[in-house]
């Protein structure tokens, strides 16, 4: 039997969190994994305006992390979000993104948003 299993990627200033789930016939869902990876993207940005080397070093090692989970699941698609007025937009999503096979890597919540619907769940 084919599993239809999504993932959801959600890159913030301080972690970055993975949401793995099994959807049925009638779009119910079930979460078989969830990820969390504190990783502190804003470290210093304030200060220099660019995340730090040690920074993207911790984002690399927590995705490719992740991408071993979603492999496992066999996941048939990934989503990422990004908090864009914390992050450097498409510039700091795209090249994090590169060890999944993210389908929309540029897409972006405000932190208004994030409140309201309790994101990630």
């Amino acid at each position: 039997m084919k599993h239809n299993r999504l993932a959801a990627l959600d890159i913030g200033t301080n972690s970055i969190r993975c949401i793995v789930v099994e959807v049925d016939k009638l779009g119910k869902f079930k979460v078989l994994d969830d990820e969390k990876a504190t990783v502190r993207l804003g470290e210093g940005i304030v200060k220099d305006g660019a995340i730090s080397r040690a920074a993207w070093q911790r984002a690399m090692e927590a995705l490719v992390r992740m991408k071993k989970i979603v492999d496992g699941y066999g996941v048939m698609g990934v989503e990422a979000v990004a908090t864009k007025r914390r992050t450097a937009g498409c510039e700091t999503v795209t090249p994090l993104s590169r060890p999944l096979p993210i389908r929309s890597a540029c897409r972006f919540r405000s932190s208004a948003a994030k409140r309201k619907r309790n994101w990630p769940p």
